[in-house]
């Protein structure tokens, strides 16, 4: 069990890094924006799992399974709306694809 913390306690540390670059790039190139909703529920995914081991076992592990599968939607969602952009609306509007 304890590999099992140090490996969730990793991998929040890598989310989270992960998260302050992307919201760096992010400033750069507008057009990702519309990833951060999902990457930041994601990271509270990350967060709750933690906290988990800590306190709260019971609220914080809905939380994990809650904030994953908004994260999932979220995400799904982003894909939605790049494909929408890229393909959809070129066509639409002339575009050779």
């Amino acid at each position: 069990m304890a590999e099992l913390a140090v490996l969730e306690v990793f991998i929040f540390v890598m989310m989270s890094i992960a998260l302050v670059i992307f919201s760096i790039a992010m400033v750069k190139r507008r057009d990702l924006i519309k990833w951060v909703p999902g990457l930041a529920a994601l990271w509270l995914t990350y967060a709750f799992t933690n906290l988990e081991a800590m306190m709260f076992e019971d609220t914080l592990n809905f939380l994990e399974h809650f904030m994953g599968m908004t994260a999932a939607i979220l995400m799904f969602c982003a894909v939605f709306l790049e494909y929408y952009q890229s393909f959809v609306k070129n066509k639409s509007m002339g575009g050779s694809n």
